[in-house]
């Protein structure tokens, strides 16, 4: 997870509490804290999702991925994660119903 501050201060960690008064992470061995109002942005960090073709390669290739270029970029996590965003306090709250066009 990702918490920005309103201050701008970005804190990385994992998710430890989420409470009605803030936000807890747990950043390498201590535990931040993020209260409510300080809260500016928040993203989910998760890895990119591979296309058909690569989920493919690892599915099948078994052994042999290891000639697979692409593979090691996934095996050693370079470059393969991606930012979701969840909130983001400058952006207007929009509760309407979601409709398909």
């Amino acid at each position: 997870m990702e918490v920005t501050t309103a201050d701008g201060k970005l804190h990385d960690g994992n998710l430890a509490d989420v409470t009605e008064s803030g936000i807890t992470l747990t950043e390498g061995d201590k535990d931040v804290t993020v209260a409510k109002a300080d809260v500016s942005r928040i993203a989910f960090v998760r890895e990119k999702p591979l296309n058909d073709s690569r989920e493919y390669n690892l599915d099948e290739l078994g052994p042999l991925v290891i000639f697979d270029p692409d593979a090691y970029l996934r095996l050693f996590h370079i470059g393969d994660t991606m930012s979701v965003r969840l909130y983001d306090s400058s952006m207007p709250e929009d509760n309407s119903p979601i409709a398909c066009k």
